[in-house]
Order: C-alpha cells, then structure tokens, then sequence
C-alpha cells in the first residue's frame, strides 16, 4: 500500500533538515519531525486561503527584488503582538536553518525530476488520446 500524501510530505520536510519523521504516537499535538532547535508539525491541506499567497507572493517578490528573504508576519485585532503569526516559503526557511541549500539537496532534486517525468507521461497520455480529424 502506498505511503498517503500527507506521510510523504512529512518525510521530505524531515529530511530537508537531515531527520526522519517521527511516526504518530498518540499524542494529539506531538511533533511531526524534530531538530536541536524545533519542534516541527506539517499540515497538507486540499486548500489554504487565497489572499495568504497572494500577500506571501507580493513580499517575496520584493525582497528578492532587494536580496532579501519575504516575511509574512500576520495577527488578529487584539492579538498581542508576541504571538503574532510568522510565514514564509519552506525553501526559505531550509535555506537559512537546514544543514544545505533546498536546491541543493539530493532528494528534493529526485522529487523533481519525477515531477517532470510525470508531467511529460501526462503530455503525452493527452495527446495519444486527441481525436483524429475526420478522413483520417
């Protein structure tokens, strides 16, 4: 049976930072990868709000514009300023946390030449299924 979505997700953000997943255990809000420094739990969903990338894609586009690393720093009315909510891209983060470069690492280059691979198979599943032109 193969791995879910979700699990899969959880192994290659651990392994961004050189850790495995640790496999849920029962507790309710327990960690799904750790380091030295954090404590990590990742969520896939279906759909996130729009407008949050929208907002990340704006400030990350001018801090790259400058060199620069976008943060998205986000809070409630009444929300005290300490528990703010920070956000940025995961690259970003493994970038200036992890132990080498998103780009860089061996795994992340796998995931994407397999995405390629299924992108170019879709390609052409969808023209092997075109119509012919009448007198053909």
């Amino acid at each position: 049976m193969a791995d879910k979505a979700w699990k899969q997700f959880e192994r290659r953000c651990c392994r961004d930072f050189g850790e495995q997943r640790i496999p849920v255990n029962g507790e309710w809000h327990g960690p799904d990868g750790v380091t030295a420094m954090f404590a990590f739990q990742f969520k896939l969903r279906r759909a996130l709000p729009t407008w949050l990338f929208e907002w990340l894609n704006g400030i990350v586009a001018a801090a790259q514009r400058r060199g620069l690393v976008g943060v998205l720093v986000l809070k409630t009315p009444g929300m005290e300023d300490r528990d703010a909510l920070v956000l940025l891209r995961w690259c970003d983060w493994v970038d200036l946390h992890g132990p080498e470069r998103f780009d860089l690492q061996t795994h992340r280059l796998d995931v994407r030449e397999a995405a390629k691979t299924r992108r170019r198979d879709r390609r052409q599943m969808a023209k092997a299924m075109l119509p012919l032109e009448p007198g053909r």
